[in-house]
């Protein structure tokens, strides 16, 4: 199992610089992870093409449909004190830590696409284009935890979350639907 960021999902299905590494890591470790936080970055990907009109809306939702499936049963919610704690340690934003609290957890490497990703957590992050290039007979490193990131049993996100809301805020959240 490897932790897996939003751009190393869409890479799989639009073409690029790291379309083959993507490719090479779904062919040697095929059971891929990501905390929920995935969504909302891998949408903003995808928001991104189709503002510059390098993929339309329905390309846009199918590459988000496989995503989905790919990663089916395997997102996971991750804590947010052990996130911010690591964001506020790291300098990162806390969307990127989130990812490395779930490699943590799992036990698993995150495996990014940016350089720059790997950097503050050497011991918990594999770049893309190693991980691919390694192939099939290496086993996955055990990655050390860090200080911070004591190793917990991730949840299983809900496919169905529901919001709490405070009446007063249902109606500001409505207007922005």
């Amino acid at each position: 199992m490897i932790v897996v960021d939003a751009s190393v999902l869409a890479w799989l299905w639009l073409p690029g610089e790291w379309s083959e590494q993507a490719e090479a890591a779904l062919r040697r470790d095929s059971e891929w992870a990501a905390p929920v936080v995935w969504r909302s970055e891998f949408r903003n990907l995808l928001g991104g093409f189709v503002r510059r009109k390098e993929l339309d809306a329905g390309g846009a939702l199918r590459v988000v449909e496989g995503a989905e499936r790919l990663l089916h049963g395997q997102e996971y919610a991750v804590p947010s004190d052990r996130v911010l704690q690591l964001a506020g340690e790291s300098g990162r934003p806390a969307s990127d830590c989130a990812f490395v609290v779930l490699a943590a957890d799992l036990g698993a490497p995150s495996v990014p696409t940016p350089e720059a990703l790997v950097r503050p957590f050497p011991l918990l992050a594999v770049p893309l284009g190693s991980f691919a290039r390694a192939g099939p007979s290496i086993p996955p490193r055990a990655p050390s935890t860090p200080a911070g990131l004591a190793q917990r049993r991730p949840r299983p996100a809900s496919p169905h979350v529901a919001l709490a809301l405070p009446p007063d805020a249902r109606g500001s959240v409505a207007a922005c639907a």
